[in-house]
């Protein structure tokens, strides 16, 4: 008797969403999920169509970026579409959209998890796996288990991230395990796309994933503690008008010990800027 897979799992990048998609087929033939992040350079619904030629059923999810990166590659790219295919017979999928998440964050994140998990394919296989598994499990063990976990894929430009996980967590609660990232536009400041069986913008996407496979998270970056900084004395949620009671702009060109030209600078460059000093000031 043949036995079944636990997780298949592939990986893709390429400077084309086919040569992306058919790298990441080579590891996993039929998934349950794809995840695509691809820059805003290519037309977001000429990406999903052509991905979606080549997955079929499987449910897509992701967005537009500011930069890709992934395990095929050595370093982040940009001008790149990212793809990372899974599937596995103890494996339950359901993605849900909310929109107009700028408007109402909370209620586009109730709306996004209640899709989300009213869609959970129905998966014999991973449906039993999680009885047997609960079933074996002492009450302390149950309380420790999180059977699903949500990836979020939200509006970057929004700026409304903490309120969309706020409309989540009064739905499905503090337990339920919740990770992912906002979409960007390659610094255009313009316009981002969400991928959720479908192509959105001003949207949140959320797919949850069942398993009693055990699951983890871990996060990572390259900022560390230094004894410089400035107390920020104005601020309208995240926008930052005084350091020290001067202007931020002034403050961090201090800091920086750069020419930081008070809107006289694009976004790219600022990015730029920030991403070669700020990890070295601790920011």
């Amino acid at each position: 008797m043949t036995r079944k897979k636990i997780l298949e799992v592939g990986v893709g990048q390429s400077t084309d969403p086919t040569g992306a998609i058919e790298e990441a087929l080579e590891g996993c033939r039929k998934p349950d999920l794809t995840i695509v992040f691809a820059s805003s350079d290519f037309h977001p619904q000429d990406v999903y169509t052509e991905i979606k030629e080549k997955v079929g059923d499987s449910h897509i999810i992701g967005g537009t970026t500011a930069g890709e990166f992934s395990s095929v590659v050595e370093k982040p790219k940009r001008g790149t579409v990212a793809v990372m295919a899974l599937k596995s017979p103890y494996l339950k999928v359901g993605v849900g959209v909310g929109e107009d998440i700028s408007k109402n964050p909370v209620e586009c994140g109730r709306d996004a998890i209640s899709k989300a998990y009213a869609s959970l394919k129905d998966n014999p296989t991973a449906s039993a796996v999680i009885s047997i598994a609960f079933m074996k499990k002492k009450s302390l063990d149950l309380l420790r288990m999180k059977p699903f976990v949500n990836i979020i894929i939200p509006d970057g430009l929004a700026g409304v991230e903490e309120e969309f996980i706020k409309g989540i967590i009064s739905t499905v609660g503090c337990n339920s395990c919740i990770v992912g990232g906002s979409t960007g536009d390659d610094l255009k400041i313009k316009r981002t796309y969400q991928f959720g069986n479908g192509v959105y913008t001003d949207a949140g996407v959320v797919a949850t994933l069942s398993s009693a496979l055990k699951t983890g998270t871990g996060y990572g970056h390259p900022f560390y503690p230094t004894d410089r900084g400035a107390l920020v004395t104005k601020s309208e949620g995240r926008v930052v008008y005084e350091l020290d009671g001067r202007p931020a702009a002034e403050v961090m060109k201090e800091l920086l010990g750069v020419d930081v030209a008070i809107g006289g600078m694009d976004q790219r460059k600022i990015h730029m800027l920030a991403r070669e000093n700020l990890p070295r000031l601790g920011f």
